[in-house]
Order: structure tokens, then sequence, then C-alpha cells
């Protein structure tokens, strides 16, 4: 090829890549033993008394973990504050002074170039908590980090709150927390069961609250399993599903299946969502024919006060209004409308809050959903937007917040990577 054409292809000048190699953290051996068992104390989330063991988080937060400590002892050492023949780190690292100069030196080295500002972020994000796992409290020392923009974790080109950005990143690290998360439903729905129970037991109808509660739990609870079981459809799709007659998103397949239809034109990518909910252990499909059998007949109850609470007759009248209405979820006062967003949103974020232990609101499912997914399987972006029912560009962009620090560190490891594979050659 001719030095015109090449040119043409390539009009930008084209400049060497300087690189060296990784740098390591100079830390004297009688250091490394103690900062391995501090990250080890720090990533244990639970202990399973009958299995004596620890649940920990992932291995990429146990090497955040790790580099940060080790970050945070060298610049110790480099300050002063730290003698590398001492017999611990944990006075030093305890002693609020030495931790401020210290935490100025890694900011200096931000001003000057010299240190990332994803990785000054990574170092101060991780500080707090590893020293609070192994028993160093210093009251202002997350408040003092959080005060210094330069130290904060930013995603390029992201429009989520910062609000969402921070519940998404508790999912991706906190085990505990995606638990909750993904099995939202479970304690709403026992929450319901509990009043529906004590009803039975005393051998009397709901009261009217006693009503109004459980169809509130009943409803979230339905949310969260199609959300989870089925797909993350907007909260829109949800109370626009109609379930009788020809045009129903919501069938039934089989004993143990739900196929679930959200229509292109209703999505925003134009294609069609079809999924199906299927009985497992996580009892999704479960909590929705829990929700047609026992809730939803509860939004037909008072407009059919003319005969005697738990009649035949009285029953009778429910199962046939029921039958008639075309929506899943109801509105209150008027069945023959879908349930308000208004309302719903209401319910969502109290319950939520309350019962479950997670501050959020609906949306929230769908960003913490294409989060968890983009961030376990970056490569399969595709799939991601078709369960949201959303444009690829879209999810990268809005929905799939991915940790900036672990993303440039798997690049660089990446990197180095190639660098050891050219030494051996």
């Amino acid at each position: 090829m001719s030095s015109a054409k090449a040119q043409k292809y390539f009009p930008n000048p084209i400049n060497a890549i300087n690189f060296s190699l990784p740098k390591s953290y100079e830390i004297p051996s009688n250091f490394q033993e103690e900062i391995t068992g501090m990250v080890e104390i720090s990533i244990r989330t639970k202990h399973i008394k009958i299995k004596t063991i620890w649940e920990t988080l992932g291995k990429g937060t146990k090497k955040c973990h790790l580099n940060a400590l080790r970050a945070t002892v060298s610049t110790l050492l480099r300050t002063g504050h730290l003698d590398a023949n001492t017999n611990s780190i944990k006075d030093v690292l305890a002693n609020p002074d030495a931790l401020e100069n210290a935490l100025s030196h890694i900011l200096s080295r931000v001003d000057k170039n010299e240190l990332q500002q994803n990785t000054a972020g990574t170092i101060t994000t991780y500080l707090p908590p590893i020293l609070e796992h192994n028993g160093i409290h210093i009251p202002e020392l997350r408040a003092d980090i959080k005060a210094v923009p330069e130290f904060t974790l930013s995603i390029s080109e992201s429009s989520m709150p910062l609000e969402t950005q921070n519940f998404c990143k508790e999912i991706i690290q906190n085990l505990n927390v995606r638990a909750d998360f993904l099995l939202s439903h479970a304690p709403l729905r026992a929450e319901a069961e509990s009043i529906l129970a004590l009803a039975k037991k005393q051998k009397r109808n709901l009261t009217v609250r006693e009503r109004a509660y459980v169809r509130q739990l009943g409803t979230v609870a339905l949310f969260c399993a199609i959300e989870c079981g089925g797909a993350p459809i907007r909260v829109e799709n949800f109370l626009e599903i109609p379930i009788n007659g020809p045009s129903a998103w919501l069938n039934v397949k089989s004993k143990d299946e739900y196929k679930l239809t959200v229509p292109a034109n209703k999505t925003k990518n134009r294609k069609a969502i079809e999924v199906l909910i299927v009985a497992r252990q996580e009892q999704y499909h479960d909590t929705v024919r829990w929700f047609l059998a026992k809730i939803r007949p509860l939004f037909f109850f008072d407009l059919t006060s003319s005969h005697e609470p738990g009649s035949k007759e009285h029953t009778r009248l429910i199962e046939a209004a029921a039958a008639q209405c075309s929506w899943l979820v109801p509105g209150i006062r008027n069945p023959d409308r879908f349930l308000p967003y208004t309302t719903f949103l209401s319910w969502f974020k109290r319950l939520m809050r309350n019962i479950v232990g997670l501050v959020c609101d609906p949306h929230n499912f769908r960003h913490g959903q294409a989060s968890l997914l983009y961030h376990e399987y970056p490569e399969r972006l595709e799939m991601i937007s078709r369960r949201l029912g959303d444009h690829v560009k879209i999810v990268i962009q809005y929905y799939a917040w991915v940790h900036t620090e672990l993303s440039m560190r798997e690049g660089q490891n990446a990197l180095v990577a190639l660098i050891s594979g050219w030494r051996r050659a």
C-alpha cells in the first residue's frame, strides 16, 4: 500500500505506545502477613455457625481491599509515620493524624498526575470499611474522604443518578444486599401470609386496614417476583399487564410455568419480551400463583358489600368480578382501570424500606439487574438488552453500572499478562 493510501485510512499521527513495567508497593515482608490477615477479615459478610465458615465478598473485591491497604501502608512508610521495623501496622492505622497526612500525600500525587484519580478513589473508598471491620473506628474518616472530589469514583458518560449508582454498587459488592434484592418478594409475601394466617386462626375476615395492607404487600411482592423471576420490565408495563382475554400478557403455560409477554410496541427497542416464569427454589412462580389466588380477589372485596362477607354468594361475586377484570393489578376504586403508578410507587418505596430493608424505587430493579448482569457477563450485551427490552447503547449508558476501578484493573491485568507472555517468548 502506498503512503498516500495509508494516510487516507490513518489521517491522524501514530505515536509509539510508551509503557513501563507495573509498579509494586515496597512493603517490608513483616507487614505482608498482617495485611493479608486484615483483608481476610474485611471481606467477611456473615458467619454461618453450623458450618463454622464465613461468607465472603468476591475475589475482585478482595483484590481491591488488598491493594487499598497495601497502598495505604506504603504511603504511611513514605510519609515517615510508619517505621519499617515496627511489629504491627495497626497502631499507625488507628492514628487519625497519620491517616490524614497519608491521604494528603495521595491527593498531592493525584494533583501532580503521578497517580490516577480512579486509583486514589479505589484506595480511599475501601479504606474505611477495611479499618472498621478490623476494629479500627475513626468517626470522621468517611466524611473527610467524601469531602474530597478527587477521591470520588465516577462513571464516565453515565446518566444514572448518584443514588442509583450507589445502590447498584452495593448489589455488586455486598452479597447480603444482593440476596435481599433478588429475593425481595419473599419477606413481603411472608408478612402478608402472617396477617392472613392470623385472621384464619381467629375465624374472621380481614379488617379494612388489614385488607389494604395485604393488598399492598402482595402487589409489591408480585412485582419483585416478576422482575427477578421473569424479566425486569418497566413499571408501566407491569401495571398494564392484562390477564384475561385473547390479548392477555400473562398466561398459564403449564402447571409449573407462566408465560409473560410484553408486545413489541410496548418496549423501547421494539422487540417483544417473551419469558417463562418457572417453578424453582426461589419461588418466583409460587408468588405469582399466590397473588392470583389469594391477593387479587381482595381488590374486589368491597365492590360486593351488599352480601355477607365470607358467604358463598359473596365469594361467587368476587370470583365473577375478578374474571371480568382485564388487569393483573386492578385499581382500588375503579377495577376497570389498572392501578395508578403514583399509588404503586408509594407502596413500593415504603414496603421495600420497612419490610425488605432496601431503600430503592421500582426503576432500581432495572438498574440493579442490568448492572449485575453486565458486571458478570460484559460480553453478553445482546442478552442483557433483550431481557430489558432496551437498546444495547442504552444498557451501557444508563443501566449497566460497572465498577470503574475493577474494569480498569482487569484491563491492566490483561496488559501485564501480554507483557509476561512477551518475556517468556
